[in-house]
């Protein structure tokens, strides 16, 4: 039974002036120390001190402005490295409370946060912790900005209907203990489907077994990843890892082996999945041995005809777009049957072209999906790079326990995994070769495909 959402919402208000209030000296101080120039008039000056809170948030607008990013590298580090002890050591300390509410410092993570808005690190550390703070509490809640890697809140504050002058963070603090509150929807999903309860939030933050790293489970739009997501949120094997878990890509730099999931390209842009810059950062922190990357895979025909029955079936039935890419398969028998009638239409769209939406819906929607052959040069790319984990889908079938222990040894390499109840994949692999077998168009259209993009996907492993 799922428990209710319905808590209460104490107003939280932003901090109550922790800083003192800015002064025109202060403006004046802040465009030569910062900007390294002199404010444009006497006008512009008395407008900033109007416009502005207390000296914590004038410093922050200076540093956060397109003019100071636009400053040589050297210059902004010079800056950054004394500007937080010159404005905060000479004033009062941060007042961490929200309208008598006290801020959860211990579900606070600062260095995530100051990556989120590309906050100098060489900054001193406790200049950085009171940036941070000052900038969430004055514009991170009301924006809700994710205070943590685990904690999304903008899901939060959607479930329990928060007023923008609640801080989602301090609302999840004031009801843990009394349960029915989750830091994300995977931590939820775990604690209504898992026999163990959810730790504190602040414990997984905080404390975490030394020998494991954190870990990017990835893969192309189609291929399967989302079974190891729930294989690892709501099914036994997960029990050590459900509460690391989130269904989201952030680009995380610390130590805890959080696990983040989800669909991304390295050279092309695919709807429902994150873009190239994404996975390069992915790649460069798994060379520097700071992350575990896994990519999961399977047969580019098979994922290929699971998008694009997936996209008409969300058509069709008027779904979201967000909806999961499992729903999208007819059976076996309605499958074959509008592929038959729907070939050319397929065919478009193994081919890249956007007229298969047009030709669908009658509209210009325009989504863009990756072609056979992108895809086949996306798997390609992460099956070929020796820092990357590849599993193929495929291979859960056919001895899911050896693939799940393979699974866990990246994972944890201190636990030996429970293995009684490993949950076989849903979805059916090959339905390619049931579409070749009883579809004559699909099998032509097969036929007429370079024998070069055939010999590829024999190079990823799989028969054509």
């Amino acid at each position: 039974m799922k428990r209710s959402a319905k808590l209460t919402a104490t107003p939280v208000e932003t901090a109550p002036e922790p800083l003192m209030a800015a002064t025109e000296e202060d403006v004046i101080w802040c465009y030569r120390s910062i900007l390294g120039r002199n404010p444009e008039s006497a006008e512009v000056v008395r407008e900033r001190v109007a416009d502005t809170k207390n000296l914590g948030s004038l410093v922050l607008s200076f540093i956060g402005s397109d003019e100071f990013k636009k400053k040589p590298p050297d210059f902004r580090s010079l800056v950054l490295s004394f500007v937080g002890s010159e404005v905060f050591k000479t004033r009062p300390p941060l007042d961490e409370s929200t309208n008598g509410a006290d801020f959860p410092s211990d579900l606070f993570d600062h260095d995530w946060y100051a990556d989120g808005f590309r906050l100098s690190p060489d900054l001193p550390g406790e200049t950085r912790r009171t940036l941070t703070v000052q900038h969430y509490l004055e514009y991170g809640s009301r924006e809700r900005r994710d205070p943590n890697p685990l904690f999304d809140a903008k899901w939060y504050a959607a479930k329990f209907d928060l007023p923008a002058d609640v801080d989602p963070l301090v609302h999840y603090a004031q009801h843990e203990k009394n349960g029915g509150v989750s830091p994300n929807p995977s931590w939820e999903s775990a604690s209504h489907n898992l026999l163990n309860p959810p730790p504190p939030l602040s414990r997984v933050l905080r404390h975490y077994p030394l020998l494991r790293k954190p870990t990017y489970i990835v893969g192309l739009f189609g291929t399967g990843r989302a079974y190891i997501s729930d294989l690892l949120v709501n099914s036994d094997v997960g029990i050590p890892f459900a509460y690391y878990f989130r269904d989201a890509l952030p680009i995380y730099n610390g130590a805890t082996p959080f696990i983040f999931s989800g669909h991304v390209t390295s050279s092309h842009v695919s709807a429902g999945c994150s873009g190239p810059d994404v996975a390069h950062q992915l790649f460069n922190l798994a060379a520097a041995r700071r992350i575990n990357l896994i990519f999961i895979y399977r047969h580019p025909l098979d994922s290929l005809l699971l998008n694009w029955s997936w996209f008409r079936y969300l058509h069709q039935h008027k779904l979201s777009f967000g909806s999961m890419a499992a729903s999208g398969y007819y059976s076996y028998e309605e499958l074959l049957r509008i592929l038959n009638e729907n070939i050319y239409e397929f065919s478009l769209f193994c081919g890249g072209s956007k007229d298969f939406a047009r030709i669908l819906t009658g509209s210009d929607i325009n989504p863009t999906f990756l072609s056979l052959l992108e895809f086949i040069h996306e798997t390609e790319i992460f099956v070929g790079n020796p820092n990357v984990h590849s599993f193929r889908f495929e291979d859960f079938l056919t001895d899911g326990t050896r693939e799940v222990t393979r699974l866990v040894s990246i994972l944890a390499p201190d636990l030996t995994p429970k293995l009684d109840n490993v949950p076989i994949p849903r979805s059916r692999s090959n339905r390619y070769q049931l579409a070749k077998q009883h579809v004559p168009s699909f099998r032509a259209l097969m036929a007429s495909m370079p024998t070069d993009l055939m010999r590829r996907i024999e190079a990823l492993g799989y028969a054509t």
